[in-house]
């Protein structure tokens, strides 16, 4: 049984729609539906099937591990095969010394190009590899950072009157629900600030406009329809401002799924 199938008949025997499954977990329904119908190559990265997939399979009280690596185990690369070149006997037997004088200089011409052309393909398959594996080590390094962000820290906090003025936190206030409404004539228009290097994945009325790390001090500027749709590591360093609205950063830690609309921002 494949993993698309496992996944919809755990949901099916739970008794629960697509939608459902989105309310809970937050994860777009046309990602779920890719997931158990086995089109992967839907979604846009490896990092995101892996996060996908763990996230998806502990809501369904199914071995997210046994999952992943059913996943690894179907997924994993597998370098090209090369074919080997049949030798013509009557040629070969057609240069011996013995029966005609051997034309060194035409040997060299036809074997040369020949010799570099295997030599570039086995460079080209050592850099495949190569630049795959790094690139792996380098997703399974951000899917580490964003699960770290989820732990909370258990150092015990200075009390108020211990902290240094200069040094105590600024804590800002919360946004309203009813402090801000965008008319429908006006796009939405979100600029976002970076403090600290980050990991991101930015929706625009339901399609992906950005997914990667985004560094500190960059600030990057959008314009929607109806709606922005935010996914990230570490929020605290996400500041947000839109349509001249100032909504400070959309928490702490990893957050998934956050809408913000025409009335701001949807914790």
């Amino acid at each position: 049984m494949t993993i698309g199938s496992q996944l919809k008949k755990a949901r099916q025997k739970k008794q629960l729609t697509i939608n459902e499954v989105y309310q809970k977990t937050r994860i777009s329904p046309d990602t779920l539906s890719a997931l158990e119908d086995d089109n992967l190559q839907k979604l846009p990265e490896p990092i995101y099937v892996r996060s996908f997939l763990k996230e998806y399979a502990r809501f369904l009280a199914l071995d997210a591990e046994a999952i992943l690596k059913e996943y690894a185990d179907t997924s994993s690369m597998k370098g090209p095969v090369k074919e080997e070149v049949p030798v013509d006997r009557v040629k070969l037997n057609q240069l011996k010394p013995a029966a005609h004088k051997v034309d060194k200089e035409k040997i060299i011409r036809v074997i040369k190009p020949v010799s570099v052309g295997v030599l570039i393909l086995i460079l080209a398959v050592f850099s495949f590899r190569a630049l795959g594996a790094a690139r792996g080590r380098f997703l399974s390094w951000q899917i580490k950072r964003a699960e770290q962000g989820k732990a909370v820290k258990s150092i015990k906090p200075v009390p108020e009157k211990e902290k240094p003025a200069a040094q105590a936190p600024v804590e800002k206030p919360a946004l309203k629900q009813d402090s801000i409404l965008i008319p429908k004539n006006e796009k939405l228009d979100l600029l976002i600030t970076i403090t600290d290097n980050v990991w991101a994945e930015i929706k625009r009325d339901g399609n992906i406009i950005l997914s990667g790390t985004l560094k500190k001090g960059t600030t990057r500027n959008w314009q929607a329809e109806e709606s922005f749709e935010i996914w990230t590591g570490n929020a605290s360093v996400m500041e947000l401002t839109l349509n001249g609205h100032n909504l400070g950063p959309i928490g702490r830690g990893v957050k998934r799924g956050v809408i913000i609309d025409r009335q701001g921002l949807r914790k």
